[in-house]
């Protein structure tokens, strides 16, 4: 198995001069930006890997946010009725069906506007390795907005009208109907699977192989924005219930890959969407250990660099909190240190004073009656209310919107990239392991790390997702 880990057009890591550019080799471009490209900011030969997206996902977040806010109105109802009566009410099951029609035809009206044509040929201009094919996301939007949300299960909308929808476009474009016939033939086409749990995904896979597809992406958008929980799933025949419910986004994350990887052939390059944290990665690397190539792209390292999230890579593949990661330091006089190589550049010209950072904090260092927990918990407060004291001492933890306009893009870049490359070099490692035993044992021992660091909620999921994976 090969893995890579794609990074988006839109992180800010693309804007790094030389030689540090040179050090992205794999990138996906939403048709939207084809322009980068194509003006001679970019080429296709920069890289490795050029996947070039349909830009669907604008479209999804755009819908999706329009209707949210009505939907987590409804879910709220729906959760006081059951509490109450243990079921739900005519009205509001009539609520949510009318709700769902109502997101389907807005759906039906801005994918009738789309112009297929003029995003091929934008698509294929970058001269891509791959592309991702013209889609209906008419299923993710759904889910976004909560309609397949375990306590609607009696009027869950149907997805095959959808998931035809999308083979007769990916067909389309596959034939050159929306020209660049030429260029097509020479790349892998990705057809995106859209479901919302394992039965689906299996029927989906199904059906979408009666259009023979050359490889598969599936969208993980959707239910990586769940924010509930779930405490029952059903894996083809067996239903499983966990002992407590556990994050909805993470059990879904698995749940859509065990699908595609027990229904897909495994010489299928396979591509998810929408997939940026470091131990989920990991674990879908595990599933598909037996694949031949992997790619796995997101924005989430950048975003998360925005609001302060540093990843871990030696304690643990965690999305660690700026704040208490300082904390944790200050507590244990340790220092941070970066793996990537623009971290090491920005240390040099911005290095860090963690002594003198330290000092500000004397008073509860010194109290002996305060627990180490509890002195992290007190510093991190702290430094959340005065942020401004990373200034003049550890530059690389003061959150981005506080840095002055020439500090900004350094420390942008920095954040972004040490991100980056806490995924880039966990796909490279698990690249070198030769044989499945060794793999076995590797994602083992990364599952205990997490286990030691990460939060109980999301360590208890993980924990219970190994074995789903496992068996």
């Amino acid at each position: 198995m090969k893995i890579q880990y794609v990074t988006n057009i839109l992180d800010p890591i693309l804007k790094v001069e030389q030689p540090f550019r040179k050090k992205i080799r794999t990138v996906l471009v939403s048709e939207k930006y084809a322009a980068s490209f194509q003006n001679g900011n970019y080429a296709s030969s920069d890289f490795d890997f050029v996947l070039s997206d349909n830009g669907n996902f604008t479209r999804l977040n755009a819908i999706a946010k329009q209707y949210l806010p009505q939907s987590v109105a409804l879910e709220k109802t729906a959760l006081a009725e059951l509490s109450k009566n243990n079921k739900l009410s005519d009205a509001t099951i009539k609520a949510r069906k009318e709700l769902n029609r109502t997101i389907i035809e807005a759906c039906r009206k801005e994918f009738a506007l789309v112009d297929y044509t003029k995003i091929t040929t934008k698509q294929v201009a970058m001269h891509p390795h791959a592309i991702i094919g013209a889609e209906d996301t008419t299923i993710p939007i759904l889910q976004i907005c909560g309609a397949f949300k375990p306590i609607y299960k009696n009027c869950f909308p149907g997805l095959l009208p959808f998931q035809k929808n999308t083979i007769k476009l990916y067909t389309a474009q596959q034939k050159g109907k929306y020209g660049s016939l030429d260029y097509l033939n020479n790349v892998y086409k990705y057809i995106v699977v859209h479901a919302y749990d394992y039965k689906s995904i299996e029927k989906a896979v199904t059906t979408i192989k009666k259009s023979s597809p050359e490889a598969i992406a599936i969208s993980l958008g959707g239910p990586l924005a769940c924010k509930g929980t779930l405490k029952e799933i059903q894996i083809a025949n067996k239903k499983i219930t966990f002992t407590e419910p556990h994050p909805e986004s993470y059990v879904l994350c698995i749940l859509y890959l065990l699908a595609i990887r027990d229904n897909t052939p495994k010489d299928m390059p396979i591509h998810i969407l929408g997939l940026g944290s470091p131990i989920l990665i990991l674990l879908s690397a595990y599933i598909f250990k037996d694949f031949k190539f992997i790619t796995v792209d997101s924005t989430a390292t950048s975003k998360d660099a925005e609001v302060n999230m540093i990843y871990g890579n030696k304690t643990g593949l965690l999305k660690m909190n700026s704040f208490k990661l300082a904390a944790y330091n200050i507590v244990y006089n340790k220092r941070f240190k970066g793996i990537s190589p623009y971290y090491n550049y920005f240390e040099k010209k911005h290095p860090s004073d963690w002594a003198t950072l330290r000092k500000e904090f004397e008073s509860v260092l010194k109290n002996k009656l305060i627990k180490k927990e509890e002195q992290i918990s007190i510093i991190r407060k702290e430094l959340e209310s005065n942020p401004k004291l990373f200034k003049n001492t550890v530059p690389f933890f003061l959150p981005i919107r506080l840095a002055d306009k020439k500090l900004k893009t350094e420390l942008r870049i920095a954040r972004c990239f040490e991100n980056y490359w806490v995924n880039v070099k966990l796909c490279n490692q698990m690249n070198e392991i030769k044989t499945k035993n060794k793999f076995k044992i590797h994602t083992i021992n990364e599952v205990n790390k997490f286990a030691k660091f990460g939060s109980t909620d999301y360590v208890k999921a993980i924990n219970e997702l190994m074995k789903l994976i496992e068996n």
